[in-house]
């Protein structure tokens, strides 16, 4: 009889395990867009900027462009005079001195954009803050990676919300490579 139990028990563990794994492989935050997938997008727009300078900012403008998704937006920012360039989501951010904007825990997000892409200027940096997500009024945490365009007064942004990423593990790539 109490090699039955055992047997139970350890059936018993065993389908809780599995039920587990596959809980954590199907789960997906952001509707399944990666930390990599944002940090390419804003390095082909850095580069579209490059190659066209500030002829065709418009294009960013609207949400859906070759550099977005739906699920995912550039923004830019002016590295000098901190305005906000172009936003497709919220507009009426475009022309506004961005230099005092605060997430809900009073971190100056913007100013720490510009510092750590003047620092990491060839190879971008992500930032860690609290925003709400499209349509929603409560914040989440959010990560932007950020590239300051070489020889243009811009910062190219865009972000992803998650509660799983780690700030540390996204920069300790860009900080450790050449």
């Amino acid at each position: 009889m109490e090699e039955e139990t055992k047997g139970t028990i350890i059936t018993i563990a065993l389908i809780i395990s599995m039920i587990m794994i596959l809980i954590g492989l199907f789960s997906k935050e952001s509707k399944g867009i990666e930390p990599e997938k944002i940090k390419q997008s804003v390095r082909n727009a850095t580069e579209y900027i490059q190659e066209n300078r500030k002829e065709n900012l418009k294009i960013f403008d609207k949400k859906n462009n070759k550099f977005t998704t739906n699920e995912n937006y550039i923004y830019l920012i002016n590295y000098k005079t901190l305005k906000m360039i172009e936003h497709p989501v919220k507009p009426k951010l475009e022309g506004r001195d961005m230099s005092n904007m605060q997430d809900k825990n009073g971190n100056y997000f913007i100013l720490q954009m510009i510092a750590k892409s003047a620092q990491y200027k060839d190879k971008g940096y992500w930032i860690k803050y609290w925003w709400p997500k499209p349509n929603k009024e409560k914040a989440s945490k959010k990560f932007a990676f950020c590239k300051r365009v070489v020889d243009e007064n811009i910062l190219v942004v865009s972000g992803i919300y998650s509660e799983k990423l780690k700030i540390e593990k996204l920069n300790f790539y860009i900080r450790n490579s050449k």
